[in-house]
């Protein structure tokens, strides 16, 4: 006979015999918790005179018999004292020493005592509160060591700079209309303005080349950039037959002139173009930046035209805070005894406070955390959620970040028993109908485990494909865009898709930058061939079997590069990922930048070949976003909340 088992019709057993249990141990418990009547089987009188009528019985029964026992006269003796005096459990002594005893007088030996019962360790469960509708300030490092401990594993809180930006116009739309060069500026070689061409007024600035005087640079007064955290460099430019390298755009880092962009490789000739770049790089961050034109070799009957130069700087001032809330949710309020008990490791120079939610405000709990055990009752706080925040001490013109390390975060809540003893006929009947349980879910985990397994497995594979609910068989050859958070986890997602690749034998070929997190994880990228992004470079450079130099700035060598990567014959199927667009958006501009993804995506044309193209959609406007969305036929997203498909 074969025997299936049923689980609703089981579950349903179980429920009805734990009805039937409670049912009968309510009438034969009726007071589970009750003290139990005893009383005194003998006595002996240390001190005084037993009356005429001292009988044991006397207090065996409530009724009018007493005990009776007479006083007598203190003698006027120096009392004796013991030596020592050791607490037990967890009795704390506050304050005095056994000399106070000696004397009846206004010293005294106090004690603590504590509460015998259930000791709960409640670790902290979250950091995505946001009761006060306020937002978080500042970060965390590694929220989850507050989890456990203490172990020595810190998550760091640094403060957050929440100054405002605002810009400040440095060359303020300048169009060569006066003074030439205008005040600050310097040329050499032809440079000059004049009214041939000009985008803005009559005028521009103009180099016309010739056999003699084929080289030339035009120079922006000294810029102070110092205090900046980004630059904007805004013109027109045009030129007329001008090849490769003939018209360069540098930046000056106060050592040295870095190129920045060929603006003599476009094919559009004879018009004007619009350059616009957000300088993030702080190398240029210095109080001498300076933006050059440059003409190279520019002979007779070639010309380049620059007009409407605005450089603006944006600046942040330093005003750095901290307020992270952290929460516990589902705890027992109803427990008699609650501590919040915060471990803190190294401290920063600033105060660190802790607050706690008591429902419509905050109160403060801890003027400053120190190192070592933090510890203060919270028992009148003790709700189902309970929330505290890590608050900074200095409330203005805090112009330097700080940072202090947590280990752990604990409420410690005792449960009060009230010290009754332990019946070991009622705890086997709780404890029966818990072990029928116990064997009812083994068996549906046996069941199940199968199921998990494969899942499991898929998991392991798979994991890129997995995370975003699609299987690996149908995205192989797919042309697929990522949009990333850049303030997520999304690293983990590049790492997954590597390693999807390698589990499903494909090679791998990666386009991203030399200090990209993928380069140096060579475990998870073994095997994989890296093209490694420069904007220093000039031209291709492989530097060994699996590491080539590709210069970011010229678009068709990345092209021939995706070309011979499909051309190349094996029986393997191949996996591209390009990390990541919006640089070269930002390096290259977005025209050239949209051009050469249509003219990529032309080119991957294999069903072979999976390509995934990193794209931050937040560091460029809508209008530019929605673009580059509208090339790809499969969107994914990495959001903080994790993988979804769709847009951010």
């Amino acid at each position: 006979m074969t025997f299936e088992f049923d689980s609703r019709k089981s579950l349903c057993l179980i429920l009805i015999s734990l009805s039937v249990f409670i049912s009968l141990s309510s009438v034969k418990y009726e007071n589970l918790f009750a003290y139990s009547t005893r009383y005194s089987n003998k006595y002996n009188v240390l001190r005084g005179t037993p009356g005429s009528e001292c009988l044991l019985g006397d207090v065996q029964t409530v009724d009018s018999d007493l005990l009776v026992i007479q006083s007598e006269a203190k003698k006027a003796t120096t009392p004796a004292c013991h030596l020592e005096c050791l607490p037990k459990g967890r009795t704390n002594l506050l304050s005095g020493d056994i000399l106070k005893l000696a004397s009846e007088d206004s010293a005294y030996m106090t004690f603590r005592s504590y509460i015998t019962g259930t000791d709960i360790s409640d670790f902290v469960d979250n950091n995505v509160s946001d009761i006060d509708s306020s937002g978080d300030k500042g970060i965390h490092s590694n929220f989850t060591a507050q989890l456990y401990g203490p172990d020595s594993i810190f998550d760091t809180l640094v403060e957050e700079n929440t100054g405002v930006a605002s810009n400040t116009t440095l060359v303020n739309a300048e169009s060569f209309e006066g003074t030439w060069p205008p005040s600050g500026w310097t040329e050499t070689g032809a440079w000059s303005n004049e009214t041939d061409q000009a985008y803005d007024g009559v005028c521009s600035a103009d180099f016309d080349g010739s056999f003699t005087t084929s080289s030339g640079d035009l120079d922006t007064p000294d810029l102070n950039c110092s205090d900046a955290n980004a630059i904007y460099v805004d013109f027109w430019y045009r030129d007329d037959d001008l090849d490769f390298d003939d018209f360069l755009l540098l930046y000056y880092d106060g050592d040295s002139w870095d190129i920045i962009a060929d603006l003599g490789s476009t094919g559009q000739e004879g018009q004007w173009l619009h350059y616009q770049e957000k300088v993030t790089d702080n190398q240029y961050f210095v109080s001498t930046f300076k933006v050059r034109w440059s003409g190279v070799s520019v002979y007779y009957g070639e010309s380049a035209w620059v007009d409407y130069v605005t450089i603006k700087k944006e600046v942040m001032p330093a005003i750095y805070e901290l307020d992270l809330e952290v929460q516990w949710t589902n705890v027992n309020g109803n427990l008699s005894t609650a501590e919040l008990c915060i471990f803190g490791g190294a401290m920063g120079s600033e105060n660190i406070q802790v607050d706690v939610w008591n429902g419509s405000a905050w109160e403060n709990l801890f003027d400053k955390i120190a190192s070592g055990w933090n510890n203060v009752s919270v028992s009148s706080y003790l709700e189902s959620t309970f929330t505290i925040r890590y608050k900074d001490s200095i409330k203005m013109g805090d112009t330097s970040p700080d940072s202090w390390n947590i280990d752990v975060a604990i409420l410690h809540i005792l449960a009060n028993l009230n010290g009754q003893p332990f019946d070991w006929t009622v705890a086997f009947l709780y404890i029966l109908p818990v072990i029928a349980i116990i064997l009812v879910l083994l068996i549906l985990i046996y069941k199940r485990k199968k199921k998990k397994n494969e899942v499991t497995i898929e998991k392991k594979t798979d994991p890129f494909s997995t995370s975003f609910g699609i299987t690996h068989q149908w995205m192989t050859g797919k042309k697929m865009l990522l949009e990333i958070d850049p303030t997520s986890n999304y690293q983990e997602a590049l790492f997954d898709f590597t390693s999807e690749a390698k589990n499903n034998g494909e090679e791998l070929f990666i386009f991203t930058s030399a200090n990209s997190p993928l380069r140096s994880a060579s475990e998870r990228t073994k095997n994989a061939k890296f093209f490694l992004l420069a904007s220093e470079a000039s031209s291709p450079k492989q530097m060994n079997d699996t590491e080539t130099i590709l210069p970011v700035s010229d678009l068709s060598l990345l092209l021939n590069e995706f070309s011979r990567i499909q051309k190349t014959s094996t029986k393997k199927p191949k996996a591209i990922l390009f990390d990541n667009l919006s640089d070269i958006m930002l390096l290259c501009g977005f025209e050239k930048t949209y051009k050469f993804i249509r003219w990529l995506l032309e080119t991957l044309s294999s069903s072979r070949t999976t390509t995934l193209f990193v794209f931050n959609p937040t560091a460029h406007d809508q209008r530019k976003s929605s673009s580059i969305r509208g090339l790809f036929q499969i969107r994914l997203a990495y959001a903080k909340s994790g993988p979804k498909t769709g847009t951010l």
